[in-house]
């Protein structure tokens, strides 16, 4: 029989360990970590377990005694600090990189401090702080959702996420089909995990939901769509499994809605005003070394504390006092400093205009003549135009070739940047180097038809280069009258008769009958052609219907079958003579 008198008293007695809490964070977290296996297939699973286990084996080497052989995993902290650590990895991170980030995670967040309870940061935030300064680029290599499903590549197709790009929908968003991090992109899963910690007693909703309110505000006050801040990025991970994390937050209810605002609106504003997209985790950890301070200030009163009442209304009074003072501020600063911007600005123009004009404020959007072009004008501190930066594709090899075109006042290209392609890896891929992209330099409305005639393509990537040449060429006529662009590309002139044409197709020569008749063509016939017939006559079929509907061939070529594409409609000029 046990002794009751074993320990003084009184006590509250509980179940609750460190490893069961744990336990109830890892399962949590397997929503998220299925989807991300889902999205970005078999890699993320070495991943989340290479940092779950390394950070095992280093605590087992820098703390002796926490794991032992009756407990391998000792009180799973490390473990399961690991697996979260791992979730927040890009999935393109190299192999060596979970092993580093499991050792920055106990080395420098967890015993560098004195180990477990005594750590004032968020020790898997520490590793991945620490990763983001001295590896920026290996933790970013984000990948395009189900690619390795399509391809079978680990690496298969790169992609900005959604706070460098804002070419993503809300549902994507939502269900986590988004480049990202692999455990954060969905925010389904991982609202179903914070369901489940609600469910098992982890009342720390007042903090996550003081992260959303703060990211919130904060978008809202610097023009930032803020739907799109909380469903992109990592804003649903960091307030319930970050922020929450038990040793590095504060206690009592008003605490936790302070810290967690605090987080939310220094995400925003780490995401606008520095040169990372992503500042969930240097909010979390300035807030984490202010918990001392917001425990001491607005530590809620126990029963009959009316001094400390009164000490914690003056403080949180305050506190109120000078954020709304920032805020009245900050708005009134804001709303002069973005002049007569009435919309949100998109994260991909933030961020191209980071990149191509640094002395940018602001942009507003243009008027374009195409649906497929978007355009935006930017401005400096002094409200002049700094230039534009159009947005324009076309179809390549693969898929679509986006591009963002940068032009000065004078409407030349001052830099041009592929932002999204589905091509290959190997050939494909060379489109992004400079010496392809820098012809292009210089180009203005007036000498736009040399990006395509004047083109030097890519040796065995042809149909890449031409689909990147046609998409500039596009974007330099942004400012063109529709009608007028119809009127200057349509068929005149054309002689009566029946003519032959050929030109180079995806397999081989394909050679094509044009009929032109009362100056219109009316019948495009095939002769002969060597490519996949399936998709040479899906490509054919919706060619001849434009051409003959239109009286151009300045049109784009059929998704999937961009070669075949092509020899039409090249086949179809040179029968015409054009």
């Amino acid at each position: 029989m046990s002794d009751p008198f074993a320990s003084s008293g009184p006590h509250i007695g509980t179940t609750e360990t460190v490893s069961k809490a744990m336990w109830d964070v890892m399962i949590a977290l397997s929503p998220a970590f299925v989807a991300s296996v889902v999205f970005f297939g078999p890699y993320s699973i070495y991943l989340v377990l290479a940092t779950a286990v390394s950070a095992t084996v280093f605590e087992a080497i820098l703390a002796p005694g926490t794991i032992t052989l009756k407990r391998p995993f000792g009180d799973w902290s490390a473990f399961g600090a690991g697996y979260i650590l791992g979730l927040t990895l890009a999935p393109g991170s190299p192999w060596w990189i979970p092993i580093l980030g499991a050792f920055l995670l106990i080395a420098v967040g967890k015993q560098a401090f004195g180990g477990l309870g005594n750590n004032i940061f968020n020790p898997a935030l520490v590793a991945r702080g620490l990763l983001l300064i001295g590896w920026p680029a290996m933790i970013t290599e984000w990948e395009t959702p189900l690619a390795f499903w399509q391809t079978g590549a680990v690496d298969a197709f790169t992609a900005p996420t959604p706070l460098v790009s804002g070419d993503w929908s809300y549902l994507s968003m939502f269900l986590g089909n988004i480049p990202g991090s692999i455990g954060e992109t969905s925010a389904l899963a991982l609202i179903l995990g914070a369901v489940w910690l609600h469910v098992r007693g982890h009342r720390l909703h007042r903090i996550a939901f003081g992260v959303v309110i703060g990211t919130v505000i904060a978008a809202a006050l610097f023009g930032v769509d803020p739907l799109e801040s909380f469903l992109a990025g990592s804003i649903i991970f960091t307030g319930f499994y970050m922020a929450t994390d038990f040793v590095t937050s504060p206690m009592g209810k008003t605490p936790h809605w302070i810290f967690g605002f605090g987080i939310g609106f220094l995400t925003v504003v780490i995401r606008e005003f520095s040169i990372y997209p992503e500042g969930s985790t240097f909010a979390v950890l300035l807030m984490n070394a202010g918990v001392y301070a917001i425990d001491k200030l607005a530590a809620d009163p126990k029963f009959g504390e009316v001094s400390r009442r009164t000490f914690r209304t003056a403080s949180v009074g305050s506190f109120l006092l000078g954020a709304t003072l920032f805020v009245i501020v900050a708005t009134a600063g804001v709303l002069a400093w973005q002049n007569t911007q009435t919309s949100f600005a998109s994260a991909r123009t933030r961020s191209d205009m980071r990149t191509f004009f640094p002395e940018a404020r602001y942009a507003l959007p243009v008027e374009v003549a195409e649906d497929s072009l978007r355009a935006e004008e930017v401005f400096d501190n002094a409200g002049r135009t700094a230039g534009y930066l159009v947005y324009s594709e076309s179809n390549g090899y693969s898929g679509p070739i986006r591009v963002v075109v940068a032009l000065d006042t004078n409407y030349e290209i001052d830099g041009v940047r592929i932002y999204e392609e589905l091509e290959s890896r190997t050939l494909g891929s060379l489109i992004h180097r400079e010496s392809f992209l820098g012809q292009f330099l210089g180009l203005d409305p007036g000498t736009r038809s040399q990006a395509t005639e004047e083109l030097a393509t890519i040796s065995g990537a042809t149909v890449s280069s031409r689909a990147t040449a046609r998409a500039i060429e596009s974007a330099l006529g942004f400012l063109d009258d529709p009608d007028d662009e119809v009127d200057d590309e349509v068929f005149a002139d054309l002689d009566e008769g029946t003519f032959t044409g050929a030109a180079e197709g995806y397999a081989g020569e394909v050679e094509l009958e044009v009929t032109v008749d009362g100056g219109r063509v009316t019948s495009i016939e095939v002769l002969s052609h060597s490519d996949t017939r399936r998709l040479f006559d899906d490509a054919l079929g919706t060619i001849r219907e434009q051409i003959i509907d239109r009286q151009t061939t300045d049109i784009d070529g059929v998704s999937g079958a961009t070669g075949s594409s092509d020899g039409i409609i090249r086949a179809v000029e040179n029968a015409l003579g054009l």
